[in-house]
C-alpha cells in the first residue's frame, strides 16, 4: 500500500529543518556526497554539507 495519490504516486515530501537528521541515500566506500546546492522556487540559492547542514 502507498501512502501518494494518482497524481503523486510517492506521496508528499516530509518538511524538514535544521534538526532533522539526513541518511545518505546510498552507501559507497568510495563515492560520497560532499555538497549539495540548489535554487528555491523564490530564487534563494541554498547548499548543503554534512558539515553546516543548510546553509544560505
Amino acid at each position: 500500500m502507498t501512502s501518494g495519490t494518482a497524481a503523486t504516486p510517492w506521496g508528499l515530501p516530509k518538511p524538514i529543518d535544521e534538526t532533522a537528521r539526513l541518511d545518505p541515500l546510498m552507501r559507497s566506500q568510495n563515492h560520497g556526497v560532499t555538497a549539495i546546492s540548489f535554487t528555491d522556487p523564490l530564487g534563494k540559492r541554498w547548499c548543503w554539507t554534512p558539515q553546516d547542514g543548510f546553509a544560505s
